[in-house]
């Protein structure tokens, strides 16, 4: 399970990724490089927590890839 709080490595099948929190809800995808890849954002339902996954394009735009019950799951679409 992903610690919501520090930083994170992606799935080990994964290209490497790591997820930087920017507030409690939302995390920052970025390359083992520096590169930001884009955001994952969690969002209350009555069914529980999703995670919404956007993949940042041309620098200013971001795109919705997904909606995921797992954070892992959402990180591992930005390998």
């Amino acid at each position: 399970m992903i610690n919501e709080r520090s930083p994170h490595t992606g799935p080990a099948s994964a290209a490497p990724v790591m997820l930087l929190p920017v507030r409690s809800d939302l995390w920052r995808v970025v390359s083992r490089s520096s590169a930001v890849l884009g955001h994952i954002e969690r969002q209350a339902e009555p069914g529980g927590d999703r995670f919404e996954a956007r993949r940042l394009v041309f620098a200013s735009r971001l795109v919705p890839v997904g909606l995921f019950c797992r954070l892992d799951d959402a990180a591992d679409c930005f390998r």
